[in-house]
């Protein structure tokens, strides 16, 4: 069985190239058996298609407010002391 990492390498060549039968079963194997992988895949394809459609092109309307940015920067640092 491959790797996660290993697992998320295959699935973005699977979306340039064609991946060998056996190397796609290996693969289809890893993702049935783990959810962060296939939910890796799903966010890669996403991608894909926002891009190839030109949904993507101003890169500003996907980032997140500078708000938001603190206020994560801000809960991180209270976990971080908390531990």
């Amino acid at each position: 069985m491959y790797t996660c990492k290993k697992a998320t390498q295959l699935i973005e060549k699977e979306a340039t190239e064609n991946l060998s039968i056996l190397t796609k079963m290996r693969l289809k194997m890893h993702l049935m058996m783990c959810k962060a992988c296939a939910a890796y895949k799903k966010q890669s394809q996403l991608l894909s298609f926002w891009i190839k459609n030109k949904k993507a092109s101003n890169v500003e309307q996907m980032g997140l407010s500078e708000d938001f940015k603190k206020e994560m920067i801000k809960k991180m640092k209270k976990k971080q002391m908390d531990m």
